[in-house]
This record gives C-alpha cells, structure tokens and sequence, in this order.
C-alpha cells in the first residue's frame, strides 16, 4: 500500500516531469506501455504506471521496477445492467483519485477500458494527454475521444478514419525481441518445432488444436505450447511425450527464437512481436474480438510479412499440418506462401466450385425446357391467329349479329381472336399500349404467359367481344344502310 502512494509525497520528484501511463487490461496493453515508460525514465522522466491490485499488469510492472498507483476500473460494455451501474461508480471513485495525480502531469492512454479514468482526469484537470492505438480497428475508447487527444500513435494504419491527431509510429516491442531478429539462433535441423501460442492469456481452442496437430505431425516435429494458467492442466494432461506444455513465459522470444512455424491468434502486439522475429506464421483471429479488430490485424500482416490467415471456423489440424509442410519446402519463403493460400483455397472451394457448376447446368437444363415449351405454344397461338384472320374475313355479317353473339360458340371464338391480335401485338415489338417492348423471345414469352395467368377467361371473353364490335362496327349509320 504505502509503495503505491508514496510517489505523491515524493518532494524530490517536483523539479522532473511527470507522465501517467493507463496500462491496464492484457499484455497488448500493458507490454508496450512498460518498454514506453522505461525509454520515458532514461530520459529523466518520472513515469507512474495505473494498475488494478491483483492483476497481471501489477506483478509485471513491479518486476519491470516500474512505479504504480491502484484503480479499481472494471469493464464497462457486455455486461449486465447491475455491473454497469458498479462500472460506473468505480469509474467515478478513479477518476477522483488521480486528480491531485495528474495535477503536473501529462497522461498516456495504451487503450483498454481502464484509459477511461485518466482520460478524464486530465479533461477535468486541462492537463495534455496521447492516446497509443494498436489495433487497425480502434478501440471505442480511442473512438470516442482522439479529438480531445494532443496526438494519436498509431500502431498500425487504420482501416477507418478517426478525427483527431494521427501519427502511424508502430508498436514499441520489447529490447529482447529486436535482439532476436539480429541473433536469430542456429536451428536444429535434426527436427522441427511447431510453437503455439494464444496470447498472454491463453487460448482454449489453439490449445486443442495443437493436441488435435500432435497426433497426425510427421515424427521428425515436436510442439511447443504456451497454453495459459487456465489450462495448462488440462493440456498438460493430454500431451504426449514430444509435446512441451508451458503455463506462461515471461521470455516469449526464447520460443519464438527456436520455431520453425508458429500458430498464434493475432492480437496486435503478439502479432508484432512474431513477425519481428521473421518467422513463418498461421494467424488463427480470435472471432469474438471487439469489432474484429484482430481478423483486420491478421490481413494486414499476411499483406507486408511472412503469414497467412485462417478463421477460426475453417481451421483443421490437417490443414495446419499441410500449411506447415508447404512451408517448409520453400524455406518460409513469401513465393511458399502464397502457393499455400493457394492450395488451402482451393481445398475449401473446390466442392463448393463443383456443386455450383452441377446447378447452373440443371437450371440451364430446365431453362431449355421451358423455353421449348414456351416457343411450342406461341407456335400454336400464331397459326390460330392465321386462323383466326381468315375467319374474320368469311363471317363478318354473321359475327354482327346479336343471336351468334350471345352464343358459347361465338364466345369461344372471339376469345381466340382477341387472343390471336394479342400474341401478333407481342410479336410484332409492341405491348397492350402499343409501345415497344425488348426483341426478347424469352421476354414475350414471359408476358404471354403472366397475361394468361392473370386474366380470368369470361372478363376476357367480355372485353374480347366488347374490342371486336369496335372493330368490326361502321364508322356511320350511312354505312349501316
């Protein structure tokens, strides 16, 4: 407790600047917040870390010999309302105990929802914040106030704009790391390692994916596994003799320095780390990330270095293991990855390309028929229409009189006639209206058949014989006489 507060009574601080960093949340937050706030002291800066008590970022600060002050700040979005309401509270009561902090101070925000009390404390207390974005899809608190920021760094370019300062840096990566890309280790090459790795926290399906990968992996493999405190029993458990189970590591880089392949999720900083150490990569994005910002991660890295990307859905052991082998046939080379993604699309698609080949020759079959059918009709229709004419022709006088027009003989005839002018209307490019219509024979066929569909047979029978008087009936009464 007294280590937590006595950096506010510390007189011999006053003369030096001070900076707060809110590194709070999982390692991608609070990782590059630490490798910050040490290159801040070597340039006599004081730096004072926001951590929760009990947390990862607490025991990791103190090992870093990094200063801290407590908050209690609590997750806010997806929870149920009675949380919220705590959220809130607890949001309060840590904003109103860093503001004697921030008094002379000026504030870092390393994203997470525990930026949001340092964020306003400075607001409240007009004091010059940063905001220090990782992921290409920014965090909601990022979102929320980049405007208010003095400067946005960015990790990597974003896939929507933001308003506010905006400054494309990179992600700060452990000293250790940059060491490993210049003394990359000789390897084995008696076998190869395969490393699995779901985060600083884990991952429960990477994890049973690496199990699912150590019974089919060539025997010349073995597999590394950061599986995470959470289940590291369970996984150790089912390991068999060539596969290593690690809890968690504090020296990352050593494993990544001896592996051949690695299978990570694709958080930002893990992702940045990985790809520092020029190792081939399989990016598994977690499905459920915030905005899925970590499947925008993972495209963005396949595009610039030596990885590739599959969702969480589509992944297989089988696939991993012949991921792997491509791999290794050209040297983790970009020319061998990219025929990987080539051959893994076509391995998903392919059924999928064949049963939609196998439709459209069925649809297409069908469409013939129709069209035959349809054309064999018009055919029919256009003879009795020849028909039809040369009746029109013989019985005028007769079609004038009133018995042959109350007749169901008459009606039946009339009906044809009527049909008949209609399908030489149709045929002839013009619809009921008289405008032209498309030479479409597919499309007269079409407006033949919706027209028999819709018209009931004795309104059209009326309106027929109704259209023939018309026609057939002098224009005067002279002509009557």
């Amino acid at each position: 407790m007294k280590e937590d507060r006595v950096i506010e009574h510390d007189e011999t601080m006053v003369a030096r600047r001070r900076v707060v960093i809110a590194a709070i949340g999982t390692g991608g937050h609070y990782f590059p917040a630490f490798v910050v706030a040490k290159e801040l002291m070597q340039r006599n800066t004081e730096v004072i870390v926001l951590v929760r008590r009990g947390f990862s970022e607490n025991r990791m600060a103190r090992l870093q010999g990094l200063k801290t002050f407590p908050v209690k700040a609590r997750a806010f979005y997806g929870k149920s309302v009675l949380n919220k309401m705590w959220s809130v509270l607890l949001f309060i009561h840590s904003t109103y105990s860093l503001l004697s902090l921030v008094k002379d101070a000026s504030g870092i925000v390393f994203g997470g929802f525990g930026a949001l009390p340092l964020v306003a404390a400075c607001l409240i207390k007009r004091r010059k914040f940063f905001f220090f974005e990782p992921n290409r899809m920014p965090g909601r608190a990022t979102r929320l106030f980049a405007s208010k920021a003095s400067v946005v760094f960015l990790g990597l370019p974003p896939v929507d704009n933001i308003k506010g300062r905006l400054l494309v840096t990179g992600i700060p990566i452990r000293h250790e790391f940059k060491k490993t890309m210049a003394d990359k280790m000789t390897r084995n090459r008696s076998f190869k390692t395969v490393l699995f790795l779901g985060g600083s926290g884990g991952a429960s399906m990477v994890n049973e994916l690496a199990l699912e990968v150590q019974e089919i992996l060539p025997d010349n493999y073995r597999i590394v596994i950061i599986s995470g405190q959470r289940d590291y029993d369970w996984v150790l458990k089912r390991s068999n003799g060539r596969t290593s189970v690690i809890p968690f590591t504090h020296t990352p880089w050593r494993e990544m320095r001896t592996a051949d392949v690695i299978v990570a999720r694709s958080g930002a900083l893990a992702a940045y780390e990985i790809l520092s150490t020029n190792t081939p990569v399989i990016f598994i994005p977690f499905p459920y990330a915030i905005d899925d910002h970590q499947y925008h991660n993972a495209k963005y890295f396949a595009r610039i270095g030596n990885a590739v990307v599959m969702r969480q859905e589509q992944v297989t052991a089988k696939k991993i293991v012949k991921s792997r082998t491509k791999e290794h046939t050209e040297e983790g080379s970009i020319t061998g990855k990219y025929r990987m993604e080539a051959e893994m699309h076509e391995e998903e698609h392919g059924d999928e390309e064949k049963a939609r080949e196998e439709k459209r020759k069925l649809d297409e079959k069908e469409r013939r028929q129709q069209f035959e059918h349809h054309l064999s009709t018009l055919a029919d229709k256009a003879r009795s229409l020849l028909h039809s004419l040369v009746n029109l022709l013989e019985f005028r006088d007769v079609l004038l009189s009133d018995h042959y027009q109350k007749s169901r003989e008459a009606q039946d005839f009339v009906y044809w006639i009527a049909e008949s002018f209609s399908v030489f209307r149709l045929l002839m490019g013009q619809d009921k209206q008289g405008k032209q219509i498309p030479e479409n024979i597919e499309a007269t066929i079409k407006m033949c058949t919706e027209a028999e569909e819709r018209a009931d047979e004795k309104e059209r029978s009326r309106k027929a014989t109704e259209s023939l008087k018309l026609l057939l009936a002098p224009k005067n009464k002279k002509e009557v006489k």
